[in-house]
């Protein structure tokens, strides 16, 4: 008797254990805070209504189909997603140089309030930041930055951006697909490597004088959606890349419209454009550092008061 209530004690002990000093967390937990050791998960459905803190130079597996958690802090932390997350709070890594890495194919990050990005990497396959309305501040250089070989999609959302490399794409099989975004300028902007996807309807706004320079290769407009650059904003188009395509429509439905906005090319543009694709409204300027070409064909161009060329060559079809 007396072998077998040590046995039991024993047992009530390790049970104690594991319920006091265990950091992930399964199916039906609450929590208030929580902080993870590496190679933890939250399984199932979980909330953690305050704070989770991340573990430095660690990995934590999410996968929380039911619940949400509020706030995140990170340690050049990762977190690997196994489905989708809404965070209700704000992500912030300890020290601003840090990084937080969230890695998944397929997976979308659901945001319930504005945030300011300290350094956030996306590794993975079609990674959807679904910003639901809100704004994401990009105060600093690189501190989105998207791997090589990764595609990250960011949807219903202004981008708030404050120095020129604020957006980093790793190498040229980088990918950003903006759907329903407005990419607001408070700097001029750097498109540098990597290719860009519009969705929808996306617009480039901020203070005249601005620019955003599109570099790289194998940028999209894709059908029924729109480009639009606004009034007093230039927008460089550069080749830095031997890709085929430096920038194409998808089809007669996509569309560019420049609005009282400069376009500037470089001679490494040779573009054949559907006349549908294009719109120019508002006293719209097109320059050339050594002329350019830039042919319009099969459709009508729709031209709102005056065009202004200057060093390149116009070919309508």
């Amino acid at each position: 008797m007396k072998r077998a209530l040590i046995g039991l004690f024993f047992i009530l002990e390790i049970f104690h254990f594991n319920m006091v000093f265990a950091t992930s967390l399964s199916h039906g937990a609450y929590v208030e805070n929580n902080t993870f050791i590496d190679g933890d998960y939250a399984n199932g459905s979980v909330v953690i209504n305050n704070t989770a803190t991340l573990p430095t130079s660690g990995n934590v597996y999410i996968n929380i189909f039911s619940g949400a958690i509020k706030n995140i802090l990170a340690d050049d932390s990762t977190i690997t997603l196994s489905a989708d997350l809404s965070i209700t709070g704000t992500f912030h890594n300890l020290v601003s140089e840090k990084m937080l890495q969230i890695l998944g194919d397929n997976f979308t990050l659901f945001l319930n309030q504005d945030q300011t990005l300290d350094n956030l990497k996306i590794t993975g396959e079609n990674v959807i930041i679904d910003a639901q309305g809100n704004t994401i501040n990009l105060n600093n250089n690189k501190v989105l930055c998207v791997e090589s070989g990764s595609d990250l999609h960011i949807k219903n959302c202004i981008l708030h951006v404050a120095c020129v490399d604020s957006i980093y794409m790793e190498s040229e099989l980088s990918k950003l697909i903006l759907e329903n975004c407005t990419l607001d300028l408070e700097t001029s902007c750097s498109f540098n490597k990597g290719s860009l996807e519009i969705r929808d309807n996306v617009s480039i706004t901020g203070d005249s004088l601005y620019t955003f320079s599109l570099l790289g290769g194998n940028h999209t407009i894709k059908s029924n959606s729109t480009l639009s650059i606004a009034s007093g904003l230039s927008l460089n188009m550069s080749p830095t890349t031997s890709a085929s395509n430096f920038f194409e429509f998808e089809d007669s439905t996509a569309q560019l419209i420049l609005d009282g906005a400069n376009l500037n090319v470089s001679a490494e543009i040779r573009t054949n454009i559907n006349a549908n694709n294009v719109e120019f409204k508002n006293n719209v300027t097109i320059n050339s550092v050594s002329q350019a070409e830039l042919q319009l064909q099969d459709g009508t161009m729709n031209i709102e008061r005056d065009l202004n060329l200057s060093n390149m060559k116009l070919i309508l079809k």
